[in-house]
């Protein structure tokens, strides 16, 4: 068989990180040669198999169905997950589905780590490694030299998300090292500041993976709708550069008893009180503080120290007095926003010598400088 070049383990990696994908790319191999089916999901291995893709189920529809050929019986159900995540009750409606099958298939989930979903656990939790390992051993040439391909892609994938992030040339890299990240410091910010600090991966409009760690204000530390927090992105996928951006920012949410005009003159109230603490010069010599030397270095600004404009320059009260329940928002003012209710300032971060675990202490660090900050005003007030 010929050796991969670059290109087509590129190629390779934009099919694996997608759900479809990736389950089209198990269903040729089932299709070459379904033996090691019994393998990968304990199946009975004097059994024969056939793999259906897109069954309906409901509302929904099962990525793969894995059946009997000699009863015609579904014998197992995969959901693959890539770069994607689980949508609502998408788990429970599939498992309704099962149950009223006889007997029931038993039901798979698969993600790149077998942690990376939270799951009912009628699901048995896989990972896209130990689903097409088995083909290796496959006497189906072609089997055996896509399987070793896609194994190997995958284990330089788990490498690269460990290792220093600007040796990254994985497509799917930055979701793993996201989501990585956000597990790791979504236990480390609830053992500092209790259950109702979080974080979390997500994906920004553009598609790009990201994670957002936040913690209450001290202003009242049960009230979850008033958050200091960080998020962090990374560049598109397809970008060869290290350079990603921390949001340092201010969160307030509407509810029931704060109107969206309320939400942003609150949450305007609480970042100008700590502007001086989110901006670039601060956070990092914060950071060299801390000991987080190469986190600090990492750090740059193109200008206004991560502001929108020049503090000094800035206009406070007709900024504030722009701040209404109409469509328009005054765009003017010294903070980046997300809808008048997250105000932000924006740092680059160059992540080229520094692994997920230096960026989980670099956020941990900053959520503390600006929760500092604000606990500092309150005891003055």
């Amino acid at each position: 068989m010929p050796t991969s070049s670059s290109e087509s383990l590129q190629a390779l990696g934009r099919l694996l990180a997608n759900e479809n994908s990736a389950s089209d790319l198990l269903t040729l191999l089932a299709e070459l040669d379904d033996r090691p089916l019994s393998m990968a999901f304990g199946l009975p291995n004097e059994h024969r198999y056939s793999i259906r893709r897109e069954v309906a189920a409901g509302n929904g529809r099962l990525d793969v169905v894995i059946d009997d050929i000699e009863t015609g019986l579904p014998r197992a159900v995969i959901e693959m997950k890539g770069a994607t995540d689980l949508h609502g009750d998408q788990l429970e409606r599939y498992l309704k589905w099962a149950n009223d099958v006889e007997p029931n298939p038993q039901l798979f989930l698969c993600a790149f780590d077998r942690d990376e979903e939270a799951s009912n656990p009628a699901w048995t939790r896989c990972t896209l490694r130990e689903v097409f390992s088995p083909w290796i051993e496959s006497e189906h040439p072609h089997a055996s030299w896509l399987a070793n391909e896609i194994v190997v892609l995958l284990d330089s994938w788990d490498a690269e998300a460990d290792g220093e992030l600007g040796i990254r040339t994985g497509y799917y890299v930055p979701d793993i090292v996201t989501k990585r990240l956000a597990r790791e410091v979504n236990a480390r910010i609830q053992n500092r500041y209790d259950n109702h600090a979080r974080a979390a991966a997500y994906r920004d409009n553009g598609g790009s993976p990201m994670i957002v760690a936040w913690a209450p204000h001290p202003r009242d530390p049960s009230d979850n709708t008033v958050v200091i927090g960080v998020d962090l992105r990374s560049p598109t996928r397809r970008s060869t550069t290290t350079k990603w951006k921390i949001r340092p920012h201010i969160q307030v949410g509407t509810t029931s008893g704060r109107r969206l005009s309320e939400a942003r003159g609150l949450a305007f109230d609480l970042a100008w009180d700590i502007h001086a603490a989110m901006g670039y010069t601060n956070i990092s010599e914060e950071l060299e503080k801390r000991g987080l030397i190469k986190a600090s270095k990492a750090l740059s600004v193109r200008r206004f120290d991560g502001f929108n404009k020049l503090v000094s320059d800035f206009d406070f009260q007709s900024w504030a007095e722009g701040i209404d329940e109409t469509a328009s928002y005054p765009r003017s003012g010294v903070f980046f926003h997300d809808k008048g209710r997250r105000l932000a300032t924006i740092i680059d971060v160059d992540v080229a010598e520094l692994s997920r675990h230096e960026l989980a202490d670099m956020v941990l660090s900053i959520v503390e400088i600006l929760h500092a900050s604000a606990r500092e005003l309150l005891a003055a007030k």
